[in-house]
Formats: structure tokens, sequence, C-alpha cells
């Protein structure tokens, strides 16, 4: 699984956020898992800026 965090901010208006939705629309409410423990698996992090890759090791909660 690859997550992107985006570190700006972008707004959108709620016109815009209707059109985006209609278009990746997928005939699913819900189709993500719900949070799992992280039972000892690496967690990295990427960051272009920094040009190399940071592993932090993720306590379960």
């Amino acid at each position: 699984v690859i997550w992107t965090v985006i570190k700006r901010v972008a707004t959108v208006s709620s016109h815009q956020l209707k059109l985006l939705t209609d278009a990746v629309h997928d005939g699913f409410e819900m189709n993500a898992r719900p949070l799992q423990k992280v039972n000892g698996r690496d967690i990295s992090f990427f960051c272009p800026d920094d040009h190399h890759e940071r592993y932090y090791a993720a306590a379960d909660q």
C-alpha cells in the first residue's frame, strides 16, 4: 500500500468536491478496511526534499 501525504493544504469549493466525487464514484460508500495494528511491520516515509527514505518503528496502539 502506498499512501501519499500532501503537506500543503489545498481548498476546494463544495461544487468542485461534488464534481470530483461524481467523477470517481464507484458505487461503494465505504471501500476501505478499518485501521489495523502495525504488528511489527515497517513503516517508511519518503521525502523528495531529503532525497532519502526514513523508516519509523510504530508502536501498536
